[in-house]
């Protein structure tokens, strides 16, 4: 199992970076070293297939999120 292309995983880590509030606090979510992080972002080397599998679970935990707190917001709304 894997990406299509390498520029989904790059695009899979720029999102999660971007939801967890930056390259550091992906590295500590990921438990690597933020340089790593960099490099890929700048498509220099390939990250491995834990590392996109967990930025997309993290991606997709996130969207559930967004839906569940729409879907109580519009309960919450109708009379």
């Amino acid at each position: 199992m894997g990406a299509a292309n390498p520029n989904t995983y790059v695009l899979a880590i720029r999102e999660t970076a971007r939801l967890l509030g930056g390259e550091r606090n992906l590295a500590e979510f990921l438990d690597i070293d933020e340089w790593l992080i960099s490099r890929w972002l700048e498509g220099l080397g390939h990250p491995p297939e834990i590392v996109y599998l967990r930025c997309t679970e993290q991606i997709e935990s996130r969207k559930q999120a967004v839906a569940m707190t729409a879907r109580e917001d519009s309960v919450r709304s109708c009379p």
